[in-house]
């Protein structure tokens, strides 16, 4: 048998768990797949040569919705470094590229 260790946190959900017992939030990739789960199983998109043309499409929206959002958070990272100065790396100390030539090259 396995020795497992009594959980230390603290949550009211640590001591009373079970399956089912507490809803899952749902996230928007979550809600995004229970929409489309029951779209993609659909057999008339075989029947008719739409299953290629939606997978594109889902493709490249997935493509664009995390394009979009990256250029987002980019944009809000410059925003709010605006009011700091600029920084400088601080000078280490360590000299990594010492070019004087040793005794045996002089």
């Amino acid at each position: 048998m396995t020795n497992t260790l009594p959980s230390t946190s603290t949550s009211p959900r640590a001591k009373d768990s079970a399956v089912g017992q507490y809803r899952h939030k749902r996230s928007a990739t979550d809600i995004g797949l229970a929409l489309l789960t029951p779209l993609v199983g659909q057999e008339f998109l075989d029947r008719y040569g739409l299953r290629d043309p939606l997978n594109r499409g889902l493709k490249y929206g997935v493509k664009q919705v995390f394009s979009t959002a990256g250029a987002a958070t980019r944009q809000f990272k410059r925003v709010q470094g605006l009011n700091k100065p600029p920084t400088r790396l601080r000078p280490s100390g360590a000299d990594y590229f010492d070019l004087t030539p040793t005794t045996t090259r002089r």
